[in-house]
């Protein structure tokens, strides 16, 4: 863009500006030299300088004298004068050479002759030395020199261009905007040109206390990308929206939206950045799913992508049609949640991220060839990201990570650019420098600098709404290619570019031709949609119907009475039953062929599709039959059932069913019959019918009546548990899963079948209507023959057989391990190697799992946690040498070290359903855990402070608190504390029993999170949410200080171990030295950390224990408390000590007196846990080395503590009375002995040595020994 400034010139020459100053300078010829100024922005002008008989070049500056040099050819001298023209003299400097150019910088001036440049000072010119004496350099023609050092600049005009939309001119005041020739300010403005309106950001909105907006912003950019928000324009919108993304294609003038609201997106025709009216908006493809679907346009070839999350794929629609089948499924295969999208067609690449099973972002050609897995590591939500085709990088941020990220199309060079847990990031947009993000809660735009994350303080804030999408809108950013393949190639539906050429691609239902320009259609028939049977049809509507009620259906065959229907996609069939038949026709040639007849009633149908084996249920026979389609043999699979509604989990090998055997039950078994359970029985079941499975959840739905009359949806894990139910307020018929949407029909609606679509991950209702002049519909099936392509995925079945991470590229896989794992020899599994002693423990957002930070040398170790869902807090427990995890269920979760859950209890015992699990800790002396349960508002119970003990058994402590927040232990003193909100904050103590309740500080104005011990100095610590400081008091509530730290982070967790605190911001850990906080380190700085939730420290060395409690839990039954004397045993709640008693609870099963010979002391109280002394019955004696029983439910260890004693003989020795053979045997003495092989080992008796007795040849028998 150009501006004229200094005009009516005759033959200027030279030109130098001095922008600090706002000058300009330059040489004019007339009919003699005159050097001339002006302002920058061409005011001003007047001449400094009439110059006879000389003939100046090179006007130069020096900036640091303020001088300005020229050259004068006629006599070859360096002349110079002020800056205002005066004090005209000459530099004296005498080579022998002519001198061609020069060049100021600080106190030198360098002189080019023609074949060298000589250092000159310019205090004294006879200071000089030779400059880059290389004869390389030939004939010098020019020099310049830049040095940050000497750069000149206006301040006005350097920041952001002045807010100027088009040019900012230094003035000797600050600084000015202009326009290019022929171009005005718009009305009331001096900074934004008119034809400057056309460019800028669009920024899509909500309105307070409603999720929809009758308006969008549009923001005026200045040339380097800065928003002109004093331009900012409300641009009216034909109804109430929810735009959650934007794309545009420029040359185009088109503007694309996806509302939320009707799952549609919406198109502008003719838009630009001034618009004030509501027209030309349509609707051009409805059908979407209800979710946080981006939109990316490619302005090459002129066609807009999108992911949908409900529907699990990217797809593709030309922007030359308004036909809204002209679309194309793009990507599906191993996708399980795709949300962010970019594109950059000067390269010809797409870019995505998908959150499931394993979040990453990917990369494929716009055609979806090629695809690969750039980033899998440190995602959590990627939500949005954008691409730069000009530095070739992608910017993507991370919602719950609160990050924004930078890597090369590659996916080298990944650094973090923005950490702020302020802003609640939602979408991302690039241009020039900027980068601008919008953060949906506190109704801002923000400007970070792209490069370094700087802020730019251009952040856009308005309280009236709250920002959802940018997109920008301008030429810059869409800039045309010389190489647009797509223009003339000639493609019927979809023309893509490719790196290097053109892809023609048919829209849904349609393949291509062998001349691969035009398209046949497939079939007549839908490949992609919902069937469903009436009782004498068979319809298929548009796969779209499942998220828009505007498509129609088309009754492609008729079949009377059909009571149940599958699907074989493989072959594109339709498999249905009536009472005693089972018929099938193929989708594209509808007519029915007799499959199976049988003699008892069909009651359900199901279809396995990778052994493609027909299953069938007979209620009055009790029979499932087992059918390969192929050869048409059957065989009966279970009997004895009385089953119905059946289904087939092909993947998980298993089969489930509905039975009337015994009341109504759920039941499954492995796909061989064996393993047959019950999942659900009667005693939660009353009427259950239609049962599906989502792969994606791992999850059984079913429908089932309820009390009022009403149908529900219902839902478990695939053994039953988790059972979750959503009230449909109708009587529902059916149900049928389809990726991410629940699909449920109810024939009570007037005029034909309510159909209704459910998003399965919020159960929320995404669209609903009535088929009319269908009747009675009996079944519905999504009818998708790439479901079964998509599921030999490599990753899509069982993970591909990867434990933690699998990462697919294309046909193939990899597994990877997440964080603190290493993979084992046999590539499949992860492993890690616990930390026994000294070691933090720190639960991340980034990860699922838990990590252990050795406090010795930092290494990180991870602990498996899967399957434990919500965990609120983590904390290890030394007496049992397990990890204690609480979720927000209100379930404790006690975890062996890898990771093995080995029990689950529940806590909030309220029976109100609304009072949750707050905080908990562990007493390292009995294993105990202490917890908080806060009431919500609604509740009619109080909160309070509970134990737990190691077998289950709760008591409440401390009740009629208000909303308790915090909690730690004091074992060795018998103390806790604890934070409790009424009006303001207290600090409260109490014994460990729950006795001497009492306050210790009121604490006004404050915030207090994260109670902490240090047990070395015997203070309280906590932060102050307010201030962000750390505060401390002694351990009865006086002398309450601040402990100064600051770090510029909001910190979040502290811990202490010896003399340092260990402070936790968003995204570090921090060990900072007590007694002088400016001693600090950073510990284990792994970004892998990713956001820190939770941190907590075990050692040994500062374990504390009370010595009463620890001792064989204090000769308690169930609970020893602490207290500040000892301790004290207590039983669980509504239990008593048995009469007599203060250890033993009632209700205790007791190890017996006697078992297994073990006589058991009478001073053991003989419950679970405890260690008894004991002698043994006649006969036995102790065990070598065995002193103590331990009681273990009824049984002791070691079992065989008491042993038999050896056995014993009496010796008969013959006495000889003379030559009386016949004299009797005297009894001499009773020796123990053993024997074998007819020797026996007798004695020793009364400190004699054994003898050695030979009974050869006639050996003693076994048998014959007595006691």
């Amino acid at each position: 863009m150009h501006r004229f400034l200094v005009t009516n010139l005759e033959l200027p020459t030279e030109l130098v500006l001095y922008p600090s100053k706002g000058r300009m300078f330059y040489l004019d010829y007339t009919t003699m030299s005159l050097i001339g100024q002006a302002n920058m922005d061409g005011s001003n002008q007047s001449v400094l300088l009439r110059m006879v008989d000389i003939w100046p070049t090179e006007l130069t500056f020096d900036y640091q004298n303020e001088h300005l040099y020229w050259i004068d050819e006629n006599t070859g001298n360096i002349q110079y004068c002020n800056l205002d023209g005066t004090n005209k003299s000459n530099l004296v400097v005498y080579f022998g050479l002519r001198i061609y150019r020069i060049a100021i910088y600080q106190e030198y001036i360098f002189l080019a002759a023609a074949y060298s440049i000589t250092k000159v000072k310019i205090s004294n010119t006879n200071e000089t030395t030779e400059f880059a004496a290389y004869d390389e350099l030939g004939k010098i023609k020019s020099i310049s020199i830049f040095s940050s050092d000497m750069e000149n600049k206006n301040v006005f005009c350097a920041m952001d261009n002045g807010g100027c939309s088009t040019f900012c001119f230094p003035t000797p005041d600050g600084g000015i905007c202009g326009c290019e020739n022929n171009v005005v300010f718009i009305e009331g403005s001096d900074k934004l040109c008119s034809n400057k309106i056309d460019y800028g950001l669009i920024v899509t909105l909500s309105e307070p206390n409603k999720k929809t907006s009758q308006h969008i912003y549009t923001v005026p950019t200045a040339t380097n990308g800065t928003p002109i928000f004093d331009y900012i324009k409300s641009l009216p919108l034909p109804g109430d929206f929810r735009f959650l993304s934007v794309g545009s294609d420029f040359q185009l003038r088109h503007v694309y939206m996806y509302d939320y609201e009707t799952n549609a997106i919406y198109k502008h025709s003719k838009f630009s950045i001034g618009l004030s009216t509501q027209d030309n908006w349509i609707s051009y493809h409805r059908g979407l799913s209800k979710a946080f679907i981006k939109l990316s346009v490619d302005w090459i070839s002129h066609n807009i992508y999108w992911t949908d999350p409900g529907y699990k794929w990217i797809a593709v629609q030309s922007l030359m049609s308004n036909d809204s089948s002209m679309y194309r499924v793009l990507i599906h295969e191993d996708l399980y949640g795709p949300h962010a999208l970019a594109l950059d067609p000067m390269e010809a690449l797409l870019f995505w991220s998908d959150i499931g099973i394993v979040n990453k972002i990917e990369v494929s050609s716009l055609s979806g060839r090629n695809r690969k897995t750039l980033i899998y590591s440190n995602l959590v939500k990627p939500y949005s990201l954008t691409a730069d085709y000009m530095t070739k990088r992608i910017y993507f941020l991370d919602a719950d990570l609160e990050v924004v990220e930078t890597t090369t199309y590659e996916g080298r060079d990944r650094k973090i650019l923005i950490r702020d847990p302020k802003i609640s990031l939602f979408d991302i947009a690039v241009f020039k420098d900027y980068l601008y993000v919008t953060n949906e809660y506190d109704n801002l735009l923000y400007c970070f600098n792209k490069t370094n994350g700087e802020d730019l303080h251009c952040s856009l804030h308005r309280s009236d709404v709250s920002c959802y999408g940018v997109a920008v809108f301008h030429s810059e950013v869409q800039p045309t290619s010389d190489t647009a393949h797509c223009a003339n190639y000639g493609c019927e539906h979809i023309c893509v570019t490719e790196k290097d050429g053109a892809t023609c691609l048919c829209k849904e239902g349609y393949r291509l031709n062998q001349d691969t320009r035009t398209c046949s259609l497939n079939s007549e028939y839908f490949h992609r949609g919902l069937m469903f049977s009436n009782r004498s049809s068979i319809c298929i509507v548009d796969i779209r119907v499942v998220t828009h009620f505007s498509y129609e259906p088309k009754c492609i065959l008729e079949q009377y009475g059909t009571k149940y229907m599958i699907l074989d996609t493989d072959e594109r069939q339709i498999i249905i039953a009536n009472n005693t038949a089972i018929y099938f026709a193929n989708v594209d040639n509808p007519v029915m062929h007799r499959l199976a007849e049988q003699s008892g009633m069909i009651s359900g149908l199901a279809w396995d599709g990778y052994d493609r084996n027909l299953y069938w249920t007979e209620e009055d026979t009790g029979i499932i039959w087992r059918m390969s389609k192929e050869s048409e043999t059957a065989q009966v699979f279970l009997k004895g059932l009385k089953p119905r509604d059946i289904i087939i989990l092909p993947h998980e090998r298993l089969v489930y069913w509905i039975s009337e055997r015994n009341g109504s039950a759920i039941e499954s078994s492995n796909l061989d019959g064996s393993n047959r359970q019950v999942v659900l029985d009667s005693l939660v079941l009353k009427d259950p019918k239609s049962l599906g499975f989502d792969q994606y959840k791992k999850r059984i739905y079913f429908l089932d009546k309820s009390t009022d009359g009403f149908s529900y949806v219902y839902s478990c894990n695939l053994d039953g548990s988790d059972l979750e139910a959503y009230n449909s307020y109708t009587v529902l018929q059916t149900l049928e899963i389809y990726k991410g949407h629940l699909l449920v029909t109810s024939n009570k609606a007037a005029g034909g079948t309510l159909i209704t679509s459910y998003s399965i991950d919020r159960m929320i209702i995404t669209t609903s209507g009535v088929f009319r002049d269908t009747g009675y519909i009996s079944a519905i099936r999504v009818f998708d023959e790439n479901i079964r392509q998509n599921e030999t995925g490599p990753c899509y079945n069982l993970n591909g057989e990867c434990e933690q991470i699998c990462i697919s590229n294309g046909k193939s896989r990899i597994c990877a391990c997440a964080f603190g794992f290493k993979l084992e020899t046999n590539g499949k599994n992860c492993t890690s190697d616990p930390i026994n002693d000294n070691f933090m423990l720190v639960r991340s957002l980034t990860d699922t799992n838990i990590f252990q930070i050795s406090l010795k040398n930092e290494s990180v170790q991870g602990i498996k946690t899967k399957g434990i869902e919500y965990r609120k807090g983590i904390a290890y427990n030394p007496v049992h040498n397990r990890f204690i995890l609480g979720n927000r269920k209100s379930e404790i979760s006690i975890m062996q070290l890898d990771g093995t859950v080995e029990k689950i209890f529940p806590v909030a015992i309220t029976d109100d359903g609304i009072s949750v699990l707050s905080e908990f800790a562990v007493d390292y002396s009995t294993g105990n855990i202490y917890y908080i349960v806060v009431k919500s508002l609604s509740s009619v119970y109080e909160s309070y402070i509970g134990a737990l003990s190691p077998e289950g058994k709760h008591r409440f402590l401390v009740t009629n608190l208000e909303f308790p927040t915090e909690l730690v232990l004091y074992p060795s003193k018998g103390l806790m504390f604890y934070l409790d909100y009424t009006t303001i904050f207290l600090l409260g103590q109490a014994n460990m029993d729950g006795s001497n309740h009492s306050v210790l500080l009121n604490m006004v104005d404050i915030w207090p999170t994260e109670l902490t011990v240090d047990y070395q100095n015997e203070y309280l610590y906590w932060i102050d949410e307010n201030s962000g400081i750390i505060q401390y008091c002694n351990l009865d509530g006086t002398n309450r200080r601040n402990l100064v730290v600051y770090f510029g982070l909001k910190i979040y967790r502290i811990a202490i171990y010896q003399e340092h605190i260990f402070i936790a911001t968003a995204y570090s850990i921090k060990k900072v030295k007590i007694s002088n906080t400016k001693e600090r380190t950073d510990f284990a700085a792994y970004e892998e950390l990713g956001v820190i939730r939770s941190i907590t420290i075990y050692s040994s060395k500062v374990e504390n224990k009370n010595e009463f409690c620890a001792n064989d839990n204090g000769g308690c039954s169930t609970f020893c408390f602490p207290t500040p004397g000892g301790g004290i045993c207590g039983c669980e709640n509504d239990v008593d000590f048995i009469e007599g008693s203060d250890k033993l609870c009632s209700n205790i099963t007791r190890c017996p007196k006697i078992l297994n010979q073990i006589i058991v002391s009478d001073d053991c109280l003989r419950v679970n846990g405890s260690k008894c002394t004991f002698t043994c019955n006649e006969g036995y004696t102790e065990k070598h080395g065995v002193n103590q029983v331990l009681c273990n439910g009824t049984k002791y260890t070691p079992p065989d503590a008491c042993e038999e004693n050896d056995l014993t003989v009496t010796l008969l020795l013959r006495k000889l009375s003379g030559e009386d053979m016949n004299a009797s045997f005297d009894p001499v003495a009773d020796f123990p002995v053993s024997y074998g092989n007819g020797d026996v080992d007798i004695g020793p008796s009364k400190g004699e040595e054994p003898t050695k007795v030979s009974l050869s040849p006639k050996p003693i028998d076994r048998g014959k020994f007595s006691k």
